[in-house]
């Protein structure tokens, strides 16, 4: 017996059945989902003593660690300074006592003394309930210099490496920019500037 073949449109029937039955069975997300799958973002407890996200993976957090190296506002308390005579001397934290009017020398309120970098006169700190959590203490951190009209210039959760605003003023911060300046003009010596028209005008090489 002779099979009759299977005319043109019973063929396309078919083929579009099995293509959507293909298409039900696989996304192209699916790959993305095993991949991904979405869970409870991990905090821990950061430099400032407040909750921070960290990544599953890394285990890290985006935030820079609170570190006058990285954060130019805030003061070096590392060592302090004193002049004397004609020296310039070196005391630790430990040797320091804070009041009011300032840094002085432990045992000798009238010996003042400087730490290596002054917090600048622009920073400020206010320790604030928090909005999300009524029990939950954070430290807001402004910048005064920027914050102008109303609008409050945060700098909480990010680094400052360098700033002209700064008060006093840090030479290392200076050197900072003005090597980087320094960079941005002699890359614009040696720009070249291509047309976007190039090869379109025949006058034109």
């Amino acid at each position: 017996m002779i099979e009759e073949e299977p005319s043109l449109e019973e063929l396309l029937d078919n083929d579009s059945e099995g293509k959507e039955k293909e298409d039900l069975e696989f996304s192209p997300f699916d790959e993305l989902q095993e991949e991904f799958q979405p869970g409870p973002i991990p905090k821990i407890t950061g430099p400032d003593g407040l909750p921070m996200q960290v990544s599953d993976q890394s285990g890290e957090s985006d935030i820079p660690a609170l570190n006058p190296d990285t954060f130019l506002c805030m003061g070096d308390y590392s060592f302090y300074l004193f002049e004397k005579g004609s020296k310039e001397e070196k005391v630790l934290p430990s040797q320091v006592d804070r009041d009011e009017g300032g840094w002085f020398l432990k045992g000798s309120p009238k010996v003042r003394v400087f730490p290596y970098r002054e917090p600048c006169k622009h920073y400020a700190r206010q320790m604030i309930q928090s909005d999300l959590n009524p029990e939950l203490k954070m430290v807001s951190r402004i910048c005064l210099a920027r914050s102008q009209q109303g609008s409050i210039m945060s700098v909480r959760d990010r680094a400052v490496y360098a700033c002209d605003l700064r008060s006093p003023q840090d030479l290392v911060s200076l050197r900072i920019l003005d090597a980087f300046d320094d960079r941005k003009i002699q890359e614009g010596k040696n720009r070249q500037h291509y047309s976007l028209f190039k090869g379109a005008d025949p006058k034109q090489k």
